[in-house]
């Protein structure tokens, strides 16, 4: 979903959102607040409140990069989109009744706004769906059957200025609804019903705001759509959708930052046990006087894959390694702990260098099915004679400086 989401089409969005909302104004202004009826008044107002709260919403989205990317902000931002154009058709649709002239951009506003209410179910029937990732035959099925009738519910809509299915506009501009206009709420009103029905279904795989969104989603345009159907002239469908839109941006926000908080904790406790596991006492053995060491390392993150080790085998021989485990990250240091651990038993346990590298190559080998890999460095120093036996596994060779 990352190619879809840029931030380059976020800020045109925000742009056209905001010329929108002018043009709006604009409109409200030429047309003066003294010659619309009062319950006309109130629709535009609730209109223009949800485009500003929805121009708000987008710029969090825009400003929020940790949820960029993600399918679920790409579906929440085309729902925002359809939202928009929902409140901004509607509010015209106010501003251009019963003015003869503007019959024609009417008809294509309200056209428009029918349209919303089907693209605005079907996307968030696919938002439910893509949220549960269901497997279920019967839902998957669905996806085929509710695109065809998408598509059938969008094309009776486009030819409703020639046949006057849904709405008709007289010639005096004024709108009226056909004897066939609930029909158009069927098809979103089942989208919303089976998208319900799919949280409820597979409610085990969703988060508690997650189902409390599609709740609010579902239930709320329905009871709006099956009240403007009873009493003409109120028309809070979508000012309704934004505040839903406003909650679950909210419990979405919420619900993450709390997720955020404990991947920060579970990491800077894995930070300190990593830490923990590399030798840190320096001089590391104040008994012998013969040689000195000292080691240092910091991750490229919180956490990583490279590590070095140095213990005595006896008093007579110590061991050495120097690794890097491909990778970064968590991945890379659960990798390195088990690198270490099977390094460090095998030579403690008096193997070669040799046989004790070539042994753990074979364990960190079986079931690897990440191909994940560690290069290594490993010798045991005599300390007596001074003699270094050294094996090198792809790793990078150490710099010797003499006196």
């Amino acid at each position: 979903m990352t190619g879809m989401i840029s931030r380059r089409r976020m800020t045109a969005a925000l742009i056209a959102y905001l010329v929108l909302i002018c043009l709006s104004c604009f409109f409200l202004w030429h047309r003066k607040l003294d010659t619309l009826q009062p319950i006309y008044v109130l629709n535009i107002a609730a209109d223009l409140f949800g485009m500003f709260t929805i121009y708000v919403l987008y710029n969090c989205c825009l400003i929020d990069v940790q949820k960029k990317g993600s399918s679920e902000l790409f579906f929440f931002l085309t729902l925002l989109n359809i939202a928009f154009v929902g409140l901004f058709t509607d509010a015209c649709a106010w501003m251009v009744d019963g003015i003869p002239s503007l019959r024609v951009l009417n008809y294509i506003d309200n056209v428009f706004y029918y349209m919303c209410g089907t693209l605005g179910a079907f996307v968030f029937w696919s938002y439910v769906v893509s949220w549960t990732r269901t497997d279920k035959k019967i839902i998957l099925a669905g996806k085929h059957i509710f695109r065809v009738v998408t598509v059938i519910s969008l094309i009776l809509i486009l030819i409703t200025p020639f046949t006057g299915l849904y709405f008709t506009v007289d010639a005096a501009g004024v709108y009226a609804r056909s004897t066939y206009s609930s029909l158009s709420t069927i098809f979103p009103a089942v989208m919303m019903m089976s998208s319900l029905l799919t949280a409820i279904l597979e409610r085990n795989k969703l988060e508690l705001y997650q189902l409390t969104a599609v709740f609010l989603y579902t239930l709320t345009p329905v009871a709006m759509m099956l009240l403007s159907n009873l009493v003409y002239g109120i028309s809070l469908t979508y000012a309704m959708v934004t505040l839903v839109l406003l909650l679950m941006y909210c419990m979405f926000n919420v619900t993450q930052g709390r997720a955020q908080a404990v991947a920060e904790r579970d990491l800077a406790v894995a930070t300190a046990i990593q830490q923990n596991v590399l030798p840190r006492i320096f001089p590391p053995f104040p008994e012998h006087s013969e040689f000195d060491l000292y080691a240092s390392m910091t991750p490229a993150r919180e956490v990583g894959g490279d590590f070095y080790d140095f213990f005595l085998i006896d008093d007579d021989h110590l061991a050495l390694v120097i690794a890097d485990v491909s990778g970064k990250g968590v991945p890379a240091a659960l990798f390195m702990m088990v690198s270490k651990v099977l390094i460090k038993n095998r030579l403690l346990a008096g193997d070669s260098p040799e046989l004790a590298i070539s042994a753990v190559n074979d364990q960190l080998a079986s079931g690897n099915t990440n191909s994940m890999f560690v290069t290594v460095w490993a010798a045991v120093l005599t300390l007596s004679s001074g003699e270094l036996v050294v094996v090198n596994a792809g790793h990078e060779h150490p710099a010797v400086r003499t006196a």
